[in-house]
Formats: structure tokens, C-alpha cells, sequence
């Protein structure tokens, strides 16, 4: 059982303008391609305001509905 990699859609948010802040960047670059291309998006410069029970919602206002939230 379990969630299918099918249906899952993984969204990164991170507030930084790259993730692994601190890493070397090419590091950083081959991290987020091996990611991308399991279909991992990111979304870049994106701070979270707050979590809710239907997702969260950023800085700018933008809400992203999402039944499971990992902090």
C-alpha cells in the first residue's frame, strides 16, 4: 500500500532563492535536476505565512491546497 509515485506531485517551497542553502552550487544545481526529473517542482523566493488545514499560504497572498504538508 501506500502513495503511488503516480499520483503524488511534490511541491518544494523554500523562501531562499536555491535550495540546500550553504552547499556548494553545482551540488545544489545536480540535487535539484536528479529532483526535477522525478518530477519534483520547486518554488523559489516563496516564504510560507502559514499552514492550514488545506495547505499554506505564502508571503504574497498565493494559497496552495495540499491534503499533506511536511514542515
Amino acid at each position: 500500500l501506500g502513495i503511488s509515485p503516480h499520483k503524488a506531485k511534490i511541491l518544494n517551497i523554500e523562501s531562499l532563492p536555491n535550495i540546500l542553502a550553504g552547499f556548494d552550487g553545482d551540488l545544489i544545481d545536480y540535487a535539484q535536476s536528479c529532483l526535477e526529473k522525478k518530477s519534483v517542482r520547486f518554488l523559489l523566493n516563496s516564504p510560507i505565512k502559514e499552514c492550514t488545514s488545506h495547505g499554506v499560504i505564502l508571503n504574497d497572498g498565493q494559497e496552495i491546497k495540499a491534503k499533506t504538508v511536511v514542515w
